[in-house]
């Protein structure tokens, strides 16, 4: 039996390929870039390239399949068409999944986004919890979307689960999506002294380990159409740094940044991408997520799936070693 992975180059497919890899389990990789692939030299991974809108290319990795990882998307915080998220997150997802059931794929992990489950208020927020009115981002609308999709994909023998990563921190490359270690990084080193807002925002943060294991839990035990959130634990933007140099040992003094030139400096950014097409790094939407809290209860992937939450201080001690953070 072998296994496909879409976005098998990011930050959680890169790691779940070569998991599975390690176990011995044939991995089908489909790649866009060369040089990002070349993280998945394993002698049980073979990949494939083209990108999730071409059929030829997701056919011909699905030869001797049973199962899909489909964790390829588009996350990026701004695009000029924004038509576009909907067009990768919603229109092709659908399509890889008709061709699944075509090729005889039995089961399909879909990585969606805590984002689309809204912000918490006072309480905590789980999977049945109501939808919001309204996303902040075209990502998350897009991944609502793409939810929605599938639970009115037509049933049969393939099987669909869902699930739902929060903030992402851990050992890994320092891009856009491993933006909390790549801030924590910083923190350690005393490059980075801002905290969003006063600091009391909430958000949740998933060690990556944890959440390529939830991935394979759900594989293995998610129920057809149901979603589990991968997160960790509950805190806010001060604990985030606070309890991250107490385990260092180098505890920092931050500086507020207020929300309101947070948004500023978004609204600017963004004008300045449609004038130019350049992306920004961050949108006036990303920015209002920061006036909500954002606690997520993992309580059904632990009963369901066996998931299991990495303390916070125990992960930062990985990313502490990763980087060879020096204690001072």
């Amino acid at each position: 039996m072998a296994i496909l992975i879409t976005g098998a180059t990011g930050l959680i497919g890169g790691k779940l390929a070569l998991r599975l890899a390690d176990q011995g389990v044939n991995v089908h990789a489909l790649y866009r870039s060369a040089a990002k692939a070349a993280g998945l030299s394993h002698p049980n991974i073979t990949i494939f390239h083209g990108n999730i809108e071409d059929e030829k290319a997701l056919t011909l990795a699905m030869e001797g399949c049973e199962q899909v990882y489909h964790l390829a998307a588009y996350t990026g915080v701004w695009h000029r068409d924004s038509g576009y998220y909907t067009r990768i997150n919603v229109d092709a997802t659908r399509r890889l999944l008709e061709l699944a059931v075509t090729a005889g794929i039995r089961r399909v992990v879909v990585t969606s986004t805590a984002g689309v489950l809204g912000p918490s208020g006072n309480g905590t927020i789980d999977e049945e919890s109501p939808a919001p009115a309204s996303y902040f981002t075209w990502y998350e609308e897009s991944k609502a979307r793409m939810e929605e999709m599938i639970c009115a994909f037509p049933k049969g023998p393939m099987e669909i689960v869902i699930v739902n990563p929060s903030r992402l921190y851990g050992p890994g490359p320092l891009n856009k999506s491993n933006s909390v270690t790549k801030l924590l990084v910083q923190y350690l080193r005393g490059k980075w002294r801002f905290l969003p807002g006063n600091g009391s925002g909430r958000g949740n943060y998933a060690f990556l380990d944890d959440v390529v294991q939830g991935h394979v839990l759900a594989m293995e035990k998610g129920a057809d159409r149901q979603r589990y959130i991968l997160g960790g634990e509950n805190l806010s933007y001060r604990e985030l740094f606070h309890n991250a140099g107490k385990v260092a040992g180098c505890i920092r003094t931050m500086v507020p940044f207020p929300n309101f030139l947070m948004l500023a400096i978004a609204a600017f950014t963004r004008m300045f991408a449609t004038l130019t097409g350049t992306p920004p790094l961050i949108t006036p939407g990303w920015v209002r997520k920061y006036y909500h809290d954002w606690d997520l209860s993992c309580r059904k992937a632990e009963q369901e799936l066996g998931y299991r939450i990495t303390p916070f201080e125990e992960g930062v001690e990985n990313i502490i070693k990763a980087f060879d953070l020096c204690r001072k």
